[in-house]
């Protein structure tokens, strides 16, 4: 596969057939592309619209404050039928607001998300890039940034690594920034989410927006250990603001 260089990353430079749908074996879980006409095979990860520099906003020297968040139903509006359009993507009220305020406050924003409607046909690689390409435009209008994106395309059937709860797509994200588990917190709205985070060794949140409400009420007892529950995406923003506060305002008394 082609790589490209900018700055300290390598990415791949991903071929597409006709259609936006890519044609080959995955890169990141390995599988063989299929025969056939309509043959369907594309990268599990979005390697290609990461930020291939560390922000500016970070110190190299400065520890990574990584969140890893859950797409739909977290950031934006899930439906039952999928999220097939840039016009079907709806934010959340407030969510915009809470990854600027996260992004303002030092933190790494990436997107870790199951999209097996490609892989059952009910959007393309061009719908979803045009999504993504929306949720970008308004966080950035908010004063934020997604620092990246990774999505997994393949259905449970195909038994990848990436699928959450597994937690291939966490784990590439956690080397890709060089960051450390037990410091890192991911938030997601389903059961898959939280264990997907716990099995790489980060600090799960489940949120109650989208699916989370059912989560809690079906599923509380298979909750990892540890596990935080927020409303929103909003309020897990303003409970890390707080505690930045409080480790500022620590740090402070202790050099008085």
């Amino acid at each position: 596969m082609k790589t490209a260089s900018r700055g300290a990353w390598r990415f791949p430079i991903i071929p597409y057939g006709s259609g936006g749908i890519l044609y080959g074996g995955c890169p990141f879980c390995g599988r063989p592309s299929e025969s056939g006409a309509g043959a369907f095979q594309t990268a599990c990860l979005d390697r290609a619209r990461l930020q291939p520099t560390m922000p500016q906003r970070f110190s190299p020297k400065a520890p990574m404050k990584l969140i890893i968040l859950d797409r739909d139903g977290v950031i934006n509006q899930d439906r039952d039928d999928f999220v097939k359009s840039a016009d079907e993507w709806v934010p959340l009220e407030g969510s915009m607001d809470a990854i600027a305020f996260l992004t303002q406050a030092g933190y790494t924003i990436a997107v870790a998300t199951n999209q097996s409607g490609i892989g059952r046909g009910f959007f393309t690689m061009q719908q979803l890039n045009e999504m993504h390409a929306k949720m970008h435009k308004l966080v950035r209008q908010a004063g934020g940034e997604i620092d990246g994106i990774w999505f997994c395309p393949h259905t449970a059937a195909a038994e990848c690594n990436c699928r959450k709860p597994k937690s291939g797509m966490v784990e590439d994200i956690l080397a890709r920034f060089n960051a450390k588990a037990a410091d890192t917190y991911m938030a997601g709205d389903s059961l898959r989410d939280v264990q997907a985070a716990a099995g790489a060794g980060c600090r799960p949140v489940l949120v109650l927006s989208g699916k989370g409400r059912k989560t809690l009420a079906e599923s509380s007892g298979e909750l990892p250990p540890g596990t935080q529950v927020f409303d929103n995406l909003a309020a897990f923003a303003q409970y890390l603001m707080k505690q930045e506060r409080q480790n500022a305002e620590d740090g402070h008394a202790a050099c008085a």
